[in-house]
């Protein structure tokens, strides 16, 4: 793993939870377990929620749900340079966010990473706004169903 990668994980463990203190206190943890989202039909968005975090050695991030819920829609891996793309992608599909903007502003560090932070823009653009739902009432929807609803294009094809 490189030294910019380090950095960005570092910083990403570092801001967790001083993040999740100060801008999502007001959001409520999701009320679901691991072994329920295991337990889903494999084609719903509750069993690639899970299957993401077992494939990437992750746990249920309080309060946090939706940004895994975002990897699941646009098939980002955890790669730095996917996770930078996703806020490029997400900015282009509406969302805002302090956290969001200085991640973008950050990603300087990544120029040559340029043209995936420009296609992801746009294809968040090209999407319907999907930002903004609430992912746990959608646990039991076909994950097909809900990127053809939306237009998800993904990042990692």
């Amino acid at each position: 793993m490189g030294f910019r990668n380090k950095i960005y994980i570092t910083l990403f463990q570092v801001s967790e939870n001083w993040y999740r203190k100060h801008f999502k206190r007001n959001v409520i943890a999701w009320q679901v377990t691991l072994p329920y989202l295991k337990s889903l039909n494999k084609n719903l968005i509750g069993y690639k929620y899970y299957f993401f975090l077992k494939k990437n050695g992750l746990n249920m991030l309080p309060k946090l749900e939706t940004h895994d819920m975002f990897h699941v829609l646009t098939n980002a891996n955890t790669e730095v340079k996917t996770e930078l793309a996703l806020q490029y992608y997400l900015l282009g599909n509406g969302k805002r966010s302090v956290y969001q903007a200085a991640v973008i502003i950050s990603s300087i560090c990544y120029l040559d990473q340029l043209k995936l932070f420009i296609k992801a823009y746009k294809n968040g653009k090209k999407s319907k706004p999907f930002h903004h739902l609430d992912f746990e009432k959608l646990l039991q929807q076909p994950l097909d169903l809900i990127r053809t609803e939306y237009n998800i294009i993904p990042i990692n094809n």
